[in-house]
């Protein structure tokens, strides 16, 4: 379902060197040209962004079922969207996010849907979602008028459901333990 959502990659087409600034990855310093400067300070290299941002606005419709259900499939399948580079719009029954990028609008989407009730967005807001997660008794997720129960596509590890215990990791978390858990989506 997820394969007719593309996006085209950046390229490693150099741009520029600039200062490093704190909170750059050090991956991005220019080794090289920083060991030649006089004041011992780092160069960053960037690089051109060929990327086009694909932009998905994902409708929640809660006519019958259970809201948390509902909100806990589309809160996996925005975090999804998002980590992977998406811009992702959220239109509930009572409130709608634009789309947007970053972890202030990770945390605004997920507070959302934290907040979710029973309802159907407005037949203009189903006519522009991409993607339609509804709860009619199960959770379903439509795209492209295809439809599928979430529960056959959320991603699973020896057949029992993959979860996440942090969906909004903190800044400084740079690596986890084999028995946490782990998020991923469809």
């Amino acid at each position: 379902m997820f394969s007719t959502v593309t996006e085209q990659y950046g390229s490693d087409e150099f741009a520029h060197l600039r200062e490093y600034q704190r909170g750059d990855m050090l991956r991005d310093v220019h080794w090289k040209s920083s060991a030649k400067q006089p004041d011992d300070g780092l160069l960053v290299g960037e690089y051109v962004d060929n990327r086009t941002r694909e932009t998905l606005r994902i409708a929640v419709d809660v006519a019958e079922g259970d809201p948390d259900e509902v909100a806990v499939a589309a809160a996996s399948i925005a975090v999804y969207l998002l980590d992977d580079g998406f811009e992702v719009g959220l239109t509930m029954p009572t409130e709608t996010i634009e789309p947007d990028t970053g972890p202030t609008h990770r945390r605004a989407v997920l507070a959302a849907l934290a907040r979710l009730s029973d309802g159907t967005p407005d037949d203009d807001a189903l006519d522009r979602a991409d993607l339609l997660v509804s709860g009619d008794g199960d959770v379903t997720v439509s795209m492209d008028h295809v439809a599928a129960p979430f529960g056959d596509i959320v991603a699973t590890q020896g057949g029992d459901r993959v979860g996440y215990s942090d969906p909004i990791p903190s800044e400084s978390a740079t690596r986890f333990d084999a028995g946490e858990s782990r998020e991923v989506a469809p």
